[in-house]
């Protein structure tokens, strides 16, 4: 990929997100979070999270990528502020080593 097609790409990508957050109506979204599964107290505390948001989770894949890494799909849909708390809450614990917000406003 050559230099301007990466700005190009990078540019769309952020006009998308700050539209989701400029906007009141609801977005939609999916969050990946890569955590350390060997850390305890970690997955309940990512589940006991969704369900603390379920009003805008729609759905979650959970997968293992090695013996101490797992990886969670979050699928959201609701207003951008509660989607983006919701991200930053699950970042908050302690092994989680990644996690990935993608958002695109959808209208009222």
């Amino acid at each position: 990929m050559d230099r301007s097609k990466a700005v190009q790409i990078a540019m769309r990508n952020f006009l998308t997100e700050y539209k989701a957050f400029s906007h009141s109506g609801d977005s939609a979204g999916v969050i990946s979070v890569m955590y350390d599964h060997d850390v305890r107290g970690l997955e309940e505390s990512i589940t006991d999270i969704q369900h603390e948001y379920n009003d805008i989770v729609v759905a979650t894949v959970h997968a293992h990528l090695t013996r101490s890494d797992c990886m969670e799909v979050v699928i959201v849909k609701g207003k951008a502020e509660k989607i983006k708390e919701f991200s930053e809450k699950l970042m908050s614990n302690r092994g989680v080593k990644q996690l990935k917000l993608t958002i695109s406003y959808i209208g009222p």
